[in-house]
């Protein structure tokens, strides 16, 4: 039975097991990877060309009774502009040993799939959040530290997410100033405390100070913009300027330093409807507190529905009506204590190359590890998130959960 000792063959194993593309495994707290769903983009070389329109016609003429004959005035024409985006690699290893995949590669389909699942579920876990996370905070950073003793960072309230950093022990950190200069690389987390907002690390931490940023290692500059960094832009961003095309700008509003409201949602909105002449639905992602807090808040625009995305038996979202259409307020664990994303979901787009997947360009799912007795997989991805029309979306500040 020595022909299944080859790669080959465990390939083929894989492919009929799990099947030949995407691994059709992602976990449903992924709220992003589930409501977008991925397009592969045409490319022109390297890149992805999506055409945005970025200002109306302005040729009016306007004229009163009894004007007669008259000039119009010159046309002037829409400005429509080429956005250029990048899709961000990903790239997630597993390995397993050679005496463990020969066994069960030579006992057939099932001992195989039994020795291989745990990794393969959990090499889709771990990529697909690393990847939720970057359409989240790519290019803006996963919290802000507020103080440092010795080797335990303790993160600000407003940039925590428990469910960031959950499961996040063994991961390497690098740590940057607010200015964007490397204060210290490598760091590994050995622990997490979710309720005193910690992460301890080996390494070393001199000079990590309050405002420092923390990224996942190697991460800094290397991902896809994500829905913070779109959102507040305020300069060129895939290759269309900000400053000078107010539909290329997202707005900002700020809970005040207290709990969210609806009637707070419901202003954020509007200035997304008179900014990005907004009309459609969107969603509203919030952290779980936020979301407690507003499905305490009962107001006369409150809706209850049929649906499942609405508020009923578990209370998946909070549903209201505005003036644009439905408000589904979303809750996850991915967004930090102190904010809040709306955005219509219509608007945002996956783009890119390769959906996560274990069959990488070269159409391999296993390799031997150089010099080591073990075969190793890699779930491979390249995309980006892109929203068509920055105007439409509003990331709320300031929020302070009671």
């Amino acid at each position: 039975m020595s022909q299944y000792n080859t790669t080959s063959t465990m390939d083929g194993l894989f492919k009929t097991l799990y099947g030949d593309s995407q691994i059709n495994l992602v976990p449903e707290s992924n709220v992003l990877l589930n409501l977008i769903k991925f397009r592969e983009s045409e490319k022109l070389g390297k890149d992805y060309k999506v055409p945005v329109t970025l200002a109306n016609e302005q040729g009016a003429t306007y004229l009163a009774a009894g004007d007669g004959v008259t000039t119009l005035n010159d046309s002037i024409a829409m400005t429509s502009k080429e956005a250029v985006v990048n899709g961000a690699q990903l790239i997630m290893r597993g390995a397993l040993d050679m005496e463990s995949a020969s066994k069960a590669a030579a006992q057939g389909p099932k001992a195989f799939k039994d020795a291989t699942q745990l990794l393969v579920e959990n090499l889709t876990d771990s990529a697909s959040k690393r990847l939720e996370l970057m359409f989240l905070y790519g290019r803006s950073g996963l919290a802000t530290v507020s103080s440092l003793s010795s080797q335990v960072i303790t993160l600000t309230t407003a940039s925590f997410a428990e469910g960031i950093w959950a499961g996040m022990e063994g991961a390497v950190i690098d740590v940057y100033t607010s200015g964007g200069s490397v204060r210290q690389a490598g760091l590994v987390i050995s622990s997490v405390d979710l309720d005193a907002r910690t992460i301890t690390v080996t390494g070393t931490t001199t000079g990590i100070v309050s405002t420092d940023v923390v990224y996942f290692k190697g991460a800094y500059g290397k991902e896809c913009y994500g829905l913070d960094a779109i959102i507040t832009n305020s300069s060129s961003l895939f290759g269309i300027d900000a400053s000078a095309y107010a539909l290329w700008k997202g707005s900002s509003y700020s809970a005040g330093s207290a709990a969210l409201t609806m009637t707070k949602v419901l202003s954020a909105v509007s200035k997304a409807i008179g900014k990005g002449g907004l009309n459609e639905e969107v969603i509203c992602l919030v952290n779980p507190k936020t979301w407690n807090n507003l499905n305490s808040d009962q107001a006369a625009l409150r809706m209850y529905g049929d649906e499942k995305s609405e508020a009923k038996n578990g209370f998946e979202a909070i549903t209201y009506r505005g003036p644009n259409g439905k408000i589904s307020v979303i809750a996850h664990s991915y967004i930090k204590e102190g904010e809040a994303f709306i955005f219509p979901p219509k608007k945002v787009k996956r783009v890119g190359s390769q959906d996560l997947s274990f069959v990488n360009p070269t159409g391999q799912v296993f390799m031997q590890v150089p010099d080591k007795n073990a075969y190793e997989c890699r779930i491979y991805g390249n995309q980006s998130i892109f929203v068509e029309c920055p105007a439409k979306c509003v990331k709320i500040t300031s929020i302070v959960n009671s």
